[in-house]
Order: structure tokens, then sequence, then C-alpha cells
């Protein structure tokens, strides 16, 4: 069992400047950590993250961009 693992961004992302987002993202919003595979699609600065927990479609995000949290 994989348990859930949150992240919260740092700083607002548009989808001007990332080409890859469905969205533009706000700063505080927080998501999933993707768990399942990537296949070689997520940079080594980056990390795979969803809105859903463990629901594709999953996206990139810079790790600098985010903060891990726990939340219960």
């Amino acid at each position: 069992m994989m348990y859930p693992i949150k992240v919260k961004l740092l700083t607002p992302m548009e989808a001007k400047d990332y080409p890859w987002l469905h969205r533009d993202l706000k700063e505080g919003e927080e998501f999933f950590v993707y768990q399942g595979s990537t296949y070689g699609c997520i940079s080594k600065t980056g990390i795979a993250v969803t809105e859903d927990l463990n629901k594709t479609p999953y996206f990139e995000v810079p790790k600098e961009f985010v903060v891990y949290i726990n939340k219960d």
C-alpha cells in the first residue's frame, strides 16, 4: 500500500510559460505526488503530481516550486 504524499505549490505556474500544463496553477494549491510509472516523461529537476490520488493525468512541476506537506 502506498501512502499519499502531498505537496504545496510555492509559486504560480502559468500554462503559457509551461506548455505541458492543462491549466494555470496558483500558489498554495496542493497536489498528490504521483507514485505510478511515468515512463521517463519527468525530468530530473521535476516531480510528477496529480490532482487526484494516484490517478492520471499526472504532470510535472519543478522540485524547487513545491514543499512537501503532511495532512491527515
